[in-house]
């Protein structure tokens, strides 16, 4: 059931391996989050998942990249950012 909330759940899918990636990093965010009363500071993450600062910002990244093909672009807002493609 979750591999095909991961696959089918999101407008662009990633790949499998990046979502499960973000799934831990997300569970251990509020774990740590719950166990020391504020944000959990990157490299605590990192200790707690084992994962590089560069996997870590990697993940959050790709987690958070989103554009609609409706997006106006140009100078005068004049086109879609569909229209590039």
């Amino acid at each position: 059931m979750q591999r095909a909330i991961a696959t089918e759940g999101r407008t662009i899918r990633l790949p499998l391996n990046v979502v499960a990636r973000e799934q831990r990093l997300s569970r251990e965010a509020r774990r740590l989050e719950a166990e020391l009363g504020r944000r959990a500071t990157e490299h605590e993450l990192a200790k707690a998942t084992g994962f590089t600062s560069r996997q870590i910002e990697q993940t959050l990244a790709a987690a958070h990249v989103t554009a609609s093909l409706n997006q106006a672009v140009g100078q005068d807002d004049d086109g879609e950012l569909a229209d590039l493609a």
